[in-house]
């Protein structure tokens, strides 16, 4: 079973990197390393896969035997992260008139492209794509097929994600009831 207590030994440091596959295709994304270790010690230890969370929010199984080069970027991860897909979730703020025209604009988190689900779908079906969602990716769920680590990790932030996605729409409905 998943154990959170566990989990905070595991804290993992994200680190902004752009990634090139052996495939051409090339993009952004944050790694995530243990706490005191660099990206080389990623790259050198025993597993086969890397988790990496995508521009568009997506996270990935990325294989070491596809990358043709890592480089690590200069930002800071959260700044990175913020500004290529807009992770402060808690904030749908839309940018100030008086924004920075050459940054680009961040993306509103749509809880409802999360649960995939249309904005009009009853509070029924609300609950229910979400229960079918977060049955796929739970820790526990994970934690049972006894897979990596990081693949426990990833389920438990893609469980906080659907979690946040249910509960804003959830509250989103209250209000407009109310």
């Amino acid at each position: 079973m998943y154990n959170q207590r566990s989990a905070k030994i595991r804290q993992k440091e994200p680190i902004a990197v752009a990634i090139q596959t052996i495939g051409g295709e090339a993009f952004d994304a944050i790694v995530y390393i243990a706490l005191g270790h660099r990206l080389a010690d990623l790259l050198n230890d025993e597993r086969n896969f890397i988790p990496a969370r995508r521009e568009d929010g997506e996270f990935i199984m990325l294989a070491k035997s596809q990358i043709a080069s890592i480089v690590e970027k200069n930002a800071s991860p959260e700044e990175t992260f913020e500004e290529k897909i807009g992770a402060d979730a808690a904030s749908d703020d839309e940018p100030e008139d008086g924004a920075n025209p050459e940054k680009p604009a961040a993306r509103k988190f749509d809880p409802y492209a999360l649960l995939k689900i249309d904005p009009a779908a009853s509070t029924d079906e609300v609950r229910a794509a979400y229960k079918a969602r977060i049955k796929l990716v739970h820790p526990d769920s994970v934690a049972a097929l006894g897979l990596d680590d990081d693949l426990a990790q990833a389920a438990l932030r893609a469980t906080q994600k659907l979690n946040y996605a249910y509960q804003k729409i959830m509250r989103e409905r209250e209000t407009a009831d109310a």
